[in-house]
């Protein structure tokens, strides 16, 4: 994973265990449905719920003001199933930023997007920008 840190709102996230439960892409707009992993640095940070390793928070990633978007090598890994019945696509395995161009690889594929740079927003409804 590249320099996802370096965003402010993703500074305190740590996305290679985060799940991505859904994807949605329409005219100007990415958005990445999420069950956030926090690091302990996160101001939201919790102590993990008995029985699991990390503290979650579901919320959203979005990208905003998309100009171009590209994304190959979709459905070729079948989503999970967890205990519960809840599908995921994975996490997001590499990120690379340059610019305004942000290309992010995992289990849902291999997607590049130009746009603004994302924000987070948690379920609850606190936003982040995750501008450098």
């Amino acid at each position: 994973m590249s320099n996802y840190w370096n965003m402010e709102a993703l500074s305190d996230l740590y996305l290679e265990d985060s799940w991505i439960l859904d994807i949605v892409a329409r005219p100007g707009l990415l958005e990445f449905a999420v069950e956030f992993v926090l690091r302990d640095s996160h101001p939201l940070y919790q102590p993990p719920m008995q029985g699991e390793r990390h503290s979650y928070r579901p919320g959203a990633l979005r990208f905003l003001d998309v100009r171009s978007l590209s994304w190959t090598h979709q459905g070729e890994i079948s989503p999970a199933t967890d205990a519960t019945g809840e599908r995921d696509y994975g996490s997001i395995d590499s990120w690379e930023q340059s610019t305004d161009t942000h290309t992010l690889i995992g289990d849902f594929g291999h997607i590049v997007v130009v746009a603004s740079a994302p924000l987070v927003e948690y379920q609850d409804g606190d936003t982040l920008s995750a501008a450098f």
